[in-house]
This record gives structure tokens, sequence and C-alpha cells, in this order.
């Protein structure tokens, strides 16, 4: 099952279970009156900023997730790296950063190269902001099976383009 659809299935999942016997489906005639719901794991399932299924792993479920509540004066969205096994399992997940943003560049089996934003603090204690790639690397398990780390370092810049 891709991670699309797993994350689509849990997403699915978490709402159906979640809702209240009486909902109205979205669209449906009339007013309805909806209340809070709550379940506490939807209160990390909030914190979701973005998620992404990568498509170039091979055999392996792989995603990566933003999730937001770090330290709001410094980042604040923490990249998660998840590899999914069997429902039983569950998935191995690492924390790989703490970013204000980030985009995906490219995967490639045991590889993920990202853009990101981050704040750093200067030498004289103001936050300044900075823009690097990430490198996260990893030796694939067997048949898909999750890494047991992974390893994150500062990816070169990219060459500049060249005029013709």
């Amino acid at each position: 099952m891709t991670g699309q659809k797993r994350m689509a299935l849990l997403l699915g999942a978490l709402l159906a279970g979640a809702a209240p016997a009486m909902a109205q489906p979205i669209g449906s005639a009339g007013p309805a009156t909806v209340q809070p719901d709550e379940d506490e794991g939807l209160q990390v399932a909030a914190g979701v900023s973005q998620v992404h299924a990568l498509t170039h792993q091979g055999q392996a479920d792989v995603s990566v997730f933003g999730l937001v509540g770090g330290d709001p004066a410094m980042n604040g969205e923490y990249v998660m790296l998840a590899f999914h096994g069997a429902p039983a399992d569950g998935a191995k997940i690492f924390r790989v950063g703490d970013v204000l943003e980030f985009h995906i560049l490219s995967d490639a089996p045991g590889r993920l190269l990202l853009q990101v934003r981050e704040n750093i603090m200067g030498n004289n204690g103001n936050i300044g902001v900075q823009n690097r790639r990430v490198l996260v690397t990893w030796t694939p398990g067997r048949d898909g099976a999750a890494p047991t780390r992974v390893i994150v370092r500062t990816a070169p810049a990219a060459a500049p383009a060249r005029r013709r």
C-alpha cells in the first residue's frame, strides 16, 4: 500500500471514528450543530502541517511529514521521516530536523534531499534566517523494512545554472 493511500486511510479512520453519531455530510440540507471532538489523539493530528509520500523508495512505504509545535521563538516545525510497517507494527518515525519550513527536492532509494529555511542564533544573540539543503540517508532494510538509523547532514548548495 502506498504512503498516500495509507495516510488517507489513517486520516479517514481517525475522522470516521471521531465523527459524532448525528453529524451530517458536508453539503447536506439544513444546519447542523457540531460539538468539539474530545479525542486526545486528534490533538497530535491537528499539528500535522504537511504529508508527502516518497515515491522512489522501492518496496519501502516511506513518508515525510511536518509536525508543528516546537519552540515558537525558533523554528517550530519538526520534520519527521516515517517508515510504515504492517498495521499491527505501526511506523518507525525519525525526527530529522526542527525548521521554519521544508520542501522536498528529490528522493531516491535510501536518500531524501530537502531544502529548509530555518532560524539560527547569531553571535550577537539576534535570531536570523538561513536557507540550506539537507541530505537524509539510510540503508534500506530487507523487503522494505525500516532502517535502524538515519543520517542527517548539510548537503552542498546546488550548482548555479550554466549559461550558454
